[in-house]
């Protein structure tokens, strides 16, 4: 068996499921009696695996989910995973309790009551804890008639409605039953007393005598009316051996009304059964399974009920129900005449509505006006000859309405003109009490009048000058301003209101008025515990005044230049947000409150970016957000499939945190390098396939009959095909990882702007390419010839220097590394505070950037660094070149050998700290210097061991230069040359042709072991280069780390200062 829908909600229930598709929340708004409750079990038999819980206001309701699962031939052991529970029994539960309830669905039955201050605390921790779970809210009567018309769609579901219903398009639609209502007066004692009240202060003897005859008139036919009540209710209650509602006020006003039944309803059948249920007798539930299996025949029955019945509980076979109580609330008025109305059944039943007072009059008037109204409307789908309503209306206060306006018409006060205001103000001002808007003095509504006069005077003071614009003298304006009437000391008027909320807002931006803050949020801007209780009052008035303005939204009240405002001031909640939150809510595709929250928690989205590039996001939903917003993965092809974007973050391929790479090649190579198992795993995996949504390892096993892990291996051995280096190069677009050598500050700033712009998704991404690309060419060309541009600049504040060193370069006037080239190391030594750390420090930048200081006694201008020295080793080359290196310079780089008389300085060969600082140490200060040492001297220098030995053998190699032996004094040699040179001895000291075959035969074998030899010991000697390479890499590490942990000290402690 299987839930079965009525046919208007199987349209429902799929806009339901497409709606929890795009967002975790969905709320339906359909009349009582309309079967909303089946579209929540529908949805839970959907998902039977997943964890739901399903929240009501009362047992009865919970007990009706039970009822209507068996209905349907199912039972409550094919719901494993459903648990019930109500409002109360939620805000009992501790934190720890709701975390264990871990829910997957979560159905919200009359959501209207979210809005009660506890039942609606524990709604939102049950929310908060299960932020991944899908939320269904059923309703009737979303907003809260007595609660400031808070509208709870709004509140709980950001308004996302599948579909709402009037009760009146429910009724002219054929889905509720035809129905007849029928209202009358009763129990009016208290109105009448009242009018008498009013009717006794007319000063106008005549309208008070004629008062006077129609409210008698008025009590002679209500007394005549309650005596026919009998009659009223023989008439249209039908069946008088049904089934009837009668709903009151109390339980002491049910148990004086079960008293009076026979007395009211002795016409209809005076065999009657009475029961009486309330939420506070222990057994309501069972009385009320004894009512709905009531069959006896030739007796009425009668259930008297209490609050228990109102909503969410429906009983088959209803034959009417009858209201006696107070029906104030539209929401309890719709809920209760829902009763009547359940979908499904096949009698015409009636609603009896007894008022006891004119207020509620109101209510049955707006109901009956727009059924009027709706009779006929296209909607209902139905022919002209049908279009007679099918909710006949029998309304006998009609008249008793008429008398009573009458009454209060003539009990009115003649119009006060603003000579007698002031003159009662004068006398209100002698109490000494304080004036606000409720204010009333010896009847007269005084805070009214205050608020109407500076309304007038403000409309006129923006040139809005009316006929209903009070116009006062200038003594009287001075009377009103002296008496402080004209000072606004409260926000009296909506305008006033809407001023007040739209500053809260700005003084405290991460304080939202909808939904209503925490204690913990209030708290963050009070520095005291009396600012505290300020802030808490001060929010109270808030949530008054956003109430009221909304009350006036939804009445119609506010003009559109009043609704911008609250919504440019970010009031938020019924007003919406600004166009900006509007306009980065489409562009980001994401909810308005979404953009609302991140603009309030940071300030602005370049905030929020710069705590992304700090890794200082925290929280689970600011990571979503900030994955959304800021691209660390950005596609050239900007297809629109974001599967992509997370399978290129699959493969590791971030350099820096952030990359480009090309979703048409990776394409390509899927389909090339993969095989179709491989290919489908990564597909349904990442939803590559548009349209679909990636499933989980077991999904993916079941549609290809394998195992869980075995699709796991599937998908990593694919992914370990897509990362070889080789593929993933292919892949590429863009690193942004660039030789900081051959990079300017200028040209860094740059890149960093376009990035975020990039990452922020701002501007026409091609065009941002573009702009990167062009500076990436400018960079490698750069570094093709091994020198800046003309023009290129780089300043001393981008070379990350101590706060020691920066600060004596400034005060020498050295402000580039260019300034640097053109001092010798004497003169730099000279400069104020400069020691021999700070010459360190400044040797090694100037070594990185290919620059060193100018020789003394040489006067060059000022150049780029590197160039000069670059010309400055091509013109000492071609100077010193011994007689063995007659060959042009060119030929000299080639062979990488170098003579005696080459000069190529300690600076330049990039040596560790260690071992630079223990040649200065023992005067080395070159490689022909080195060349003059043996070996044995040069272990003896001072903290050169074994690795510093190691390194300086690896670079003279690489100059092809040696140690001089012991006892000789042997000059720089070139190795290549003198290896040449020796093969062209040898090949002339053999002379090949004159050798046997056997001799060549031992030569060849003699020299295949000589080669091997030889590879052998160049592997060995290779291998221990790497290692000796990445030695120094790491020490080159902790050396920037030390640094960088340095200048993180000294600019933190600088802050404090």
């Amino acid at each position: 068996m299987s839930i079965k829908l009525k046919p208007h909600n199987v349209e429902t229930y799929k806009k339901v499921t497409d709606k929890l598709k795009e967002s975790n929340k969905v709320a339906v708004i359909h009349p009582t009696g309309t079967g909303k409750m089946y579209i929540a079990l529908k949805l839970l038999e959907a998902n039977k695996e997943k964890k739901a819980i399903y929240v009501a206001p009362s047992n009865p309701i919970l007990h009706d989910v039970k009822k209507n699962i068996f209905a349907e031939g199912m039972t409550m052991s094919e719901f494993p995973n459903l648990k019930r529970i109500t409002y109360q029994k939620l805000a009992r539960l501790t934190d720890e309790e709701i975390q264990e309830l871990d829910a997957d669905i979560i159905v919200l039955d009359e959501f209207h009551h979210c809005g009660a201050p506890e039942w609606g605390k524990g709604v939102d921790r049950l929310l908060k804890r299960n932020e991944g779970a899908s939320v269904l809210g059923l309703s009737a009567t979303p907003l809260r008639y007595t609660d400031g018309l808070r509208d709870m769609t709004d509140e709980l579901f950001e308004n996302s409605v599948a579909a709402e219903m009037t009760l009146e398009e429910a009724i002219e639609s054929e889905i509720l039953p035809k129905a007849s209502y029928v209202s009358t007066l009763y129990g009016y004692d208290k109105a009448l007393k009242d009018m008498q009240t009013n009717i006794d202060k007319i000063k106008d003897e005549d309208k008070r005598e004629e008062a006077q005859k129609l409210l008698e008139s008025l009590r002679g036919k209500l007394d005549e009316n309650t005596q026919n009540l009998p009659e009223l209710f023989s008439e249209h209650m039908k069946n008088k051996t049904g089934k009837y509602i009668v709903f009151c006020r109390n339980i002491e006003d049910m148990n004086e009304k079960m008293e009076q039944a026979q007395k009211m309803f002795w016409r209809v059948n005076p065999n009657m059964t009475i029961r009486g249920v309330s939420s506070k007798i222990k057994e309501s539930d069972k009385i009320l399974t004894e009512f709905e299996q009531d069959s006896e025949e030739g007796t009425l029955k009668l259930l008297y009920a209490v609050d228990m019945l109102n909503e969410g509980y429906h009983i088959r076979d209803l034959d009417g129900v009858v209201m006696m109580r107070p029906t104030f609330s539209p929401t309890i008025y719709t809920q209760q005449l829902g009763r009547a109305l359940t979908v499904g059944g096949d009698k015409s039943p009636v609603v009896l509505d007894l008022v006891n007072n004119f207020d509620s009059c109101k209510i049955i008037e707006d109901f009956a006006e727009r059924m009027k109204k709706y009779k006929g409307n296209d909607k209902t789908g139905r022919t002209e000859s049908s279009k007679k309503s099918r909710f006949s209306i029998v309304d006998t206060t009609k008249e008793f309405r008429e008398i009573a306006e009458k009454i209060t018409e003539l009990s009115k006060r003649n119009k006060v003109k603003l000579e007698q205001k002031i003159e009662i103000f004068e006398e209100f001002m002698k109490t000494g009490e304080e004036l606000v808007g409720n204010t009333t003095f010896e009847g007269y509504p005084i805070g009214q009048w205050a608020i109407q006069i500076r309304s007038s005077l403000k409309r006129m003071n923006e040139g809005k000058d009316d006929e209903i614009s009070i116009k006062p003298t200038k003594d009287q304006l001075e009377k009103l301003e002296s008496m402080g009437i004209l000072e606004r000391k409260i926000d009296s008027t909506i305008d006033e209101k809407i001023d007040t909320l739209v500053e809260w807002r700005r003084k405290y931006p991460k304080i939202k008025i909808i939904p209503i803050a925490t204690d913990e949020e209030l708290r963050e801007y009070a520095k005291t515990d009396e600012e505290f209780k300020q802030i808490q009052e001060e929010y109270k008035r808030i949530q008054r005044y956003y109430d009221y303005a909304k009350y006036r939204k939804y009445q119609g009240k506010l003009n559109e230049e009043q609704i911008q405002r609250c919504k440019n001031g970010r009031v938020g909640g019924v007003f919406g947000h600004p166009i900006e939150i509007e306009e980065l809510s489409k562009k980001y595709r994401i909810k308005e409150k979404d953009i609302d929250y991140i603009l309030t928690k940071y300030g602005t989205l370049d905030n929020f970016y710069e705590m992304h590039k700090k890794g200082a996001i925290k929280g689970e939903k600011d990571k979503e957000l900030e994955a959304i917003i800021i691209k660390d993965t950005i596609d050239v092809d900007q297809n629109s499939n974001r599967g992509y974007d997370d399978l290129w973050s699959a493969l590791e391929m971030n350099y820096m945190g952030y990359n480009f790479y090309s979703s048409e090649e990776l394409k390509r190579l899927i389909d090339e390098k993969l095989t179709e198992n491989e290919k489908y795993v990564l597909e349904k995996r990442f939803g590559l396939v548009d349209g679909t949504i990636p499933k989980n390892l077991e999904n993916v096993g079941e549609e290809l009959s394998k195992t869980r892990e075995r699709i796991r291996q599937i998908e990593k051995h694919a992914i370990r095909k897509l990362k070889k280096p080789a593929i993933t190069r292919k892949i590429a677009r863009f690193t942004l990882c660039y030789n900081p050598e051959f990079t300017t500050s200028a040209e860094r700033e740059q890149v960093e702007r376009i990035k975020k712009d990039i990452q922020l998704q701002n501007g026409d991404l091609s065009k941002n390419l573009a702009r990167l690309r062009k500076i990436e060419k400018k960079i490698e060309e750069k570094q093709k010839i091994g020198t800046y541009l003309e023009g290129d600049e780089i300043k001393i504040e981008n070379l990350e220097l101590s706060i020691r060193t920066f600060n004596g370069l400034k005060r020498a006037g050295i402000n580039s590394l260019s300034d640097l080239a053109n001092v010798t190391e004497k003169q730099f030594m000279e400069f104020r505070n400069m020691g021999k750390s700070s010459l360190e420090e400044i040797i090694i930048k100037m070594q990185q950037h290919g620059i060193c200081f100018r020789e003394d006694n040489e006067q060059r201008g000022k150049q780029d660094g590197s160039k000069v020295q670059n010309a400055n080793d091509e013109q000492q080359r071609k100077q010193k070149c011994s007689k063995e290196q007659t060959a042009n310079d060119e030929q000299n780089k080639k062979t990488g050998s170098y003579s005696e008389g080459n000069e190529i300085k300690i600076e330049n060969l990039e040596l560790s700290i260690r071992t630079f600082n223990g040649l200065k140490r023992a005067g080395i200060n070159s490689l022909s210097d080195l060349a003059n040492v043996t070996e044995k001297q040069f272990r003896k220098f001072k903290n050169i061991g074994k690795v510093g030995f190691e390194e300086i053998v690896n670079k003279m190699q690489q100059y092809g230069i040696c140690f001089r032996e012991d006892g000789e004094q042997q000059g720089k040699q070139n190795d290549s040359k003198e290896q040449t040179a020796n093969d062209e001895q040898k090949k002339k000291e053999m002379n090949f042709e004159n050798m046997t075959i056997e001799e060549l035969q031992n030569a060849v074998q003699q020299n295949d072991k000589t080669i091997k030899d030889n590879n052998k010991a160049i592997k060995q000697r290779l291998v221990k280069r790497l290692l000796e390479q990445q030695r120094i890499i790491e020490e080159q590490q902790a050396e920037i780390e030390g640094l960088s942990n340095q200048k993180g000290v000294i600019e933190w402690t600088i802050m404090e200062w």
